[in-house]
């Protein structure tokens, strides 16, 4: 797993330099790249008793998979999804599926 980022510069990052340079090294970036994209899309799938306001993420790539701790301020959600390419924002938005959704007590959320 990466650092812990601010879910507001994860989203800053993906969106202007995602894999381009400048967030942080060559692996982090791409991991969080990934895992920003993962949480946008993941975001919509939560259920209304869920929230991660103000949440930080922790991200992992290995491959194709790419794994998110998504630590809010009252709950606390860990996403697996699949990336089948890579380069900026917009391709990855196309290529990202969420594939599961869990709190971190393990009790599932998506699908």
């Amino acid at each position: 797993m990466g650092k812990m980022r601010p879910l507001r510069y994860l989203v800053a990052c993906a969106g202007v330099v995602a894999l381009l340079g400048g967030c942080a090294d060559q692996g982090d970036r791409t991991a969080d790249a990934a895992c920003a994209i993962a949480v946008a899309k993941a975001l919509p799938l939560l259920p209304e008793n869920i929230e991660v306001e103000a949440a930080q993420i922790m991200s992992g790539k290995s491959g194709q998979a790419v794994s998110c701790k998504v630590t809010g301020n009252r709950d606390h959600i860990m996403i697996d999804a699949t990336t089948t390419c890579t380069g900026g924002a917009d391709a990855l938005m196309e290529c990202t599926t969420i594939d599961a959704i869990q709190t971190m007590d393990g009790e599932p959320v998506y699908p």
